[in-house]
């Protein structure tokens, strides 16, 4: 993430442990926001248009120094 979003993101976890339901609550709140911004558009494979699933199986959020990460594993709808 952003230096602004993070220091947000840092401020609103306060002291809370990662995988808290703080952390957890933060992560839906980011994942809401990216899937509202279309951030997962299009892939492309063989000249074939190839989906993805609505939403991410697995996703969170997690502190790595001043900064937060938020991590996702993305499936595709069909496989190619």
């Amino acid at each position: 993430m952003d230096e602004i979003t993070s220091a947000d993101l840092l401020y609103d976890a306060g002291d809370a442990k990662p995988g808290s339901d703080t952390w957890k609550k933060l992560a839906a709140e980011a994942m809401a926001n990216v899937l509202g911004q279309h951030y997962f558009s299009e892939v492309w494979h063989n000249v074939q248009r190839v989906e993805f699933l609505c939403l991410p199986k697995t996703y969170g959020l997690s502190r790595s120094g001043h900064k937060v990460v938020l991590e996702f594993t993305l499936s595709l709808a069909e496989p190619p």
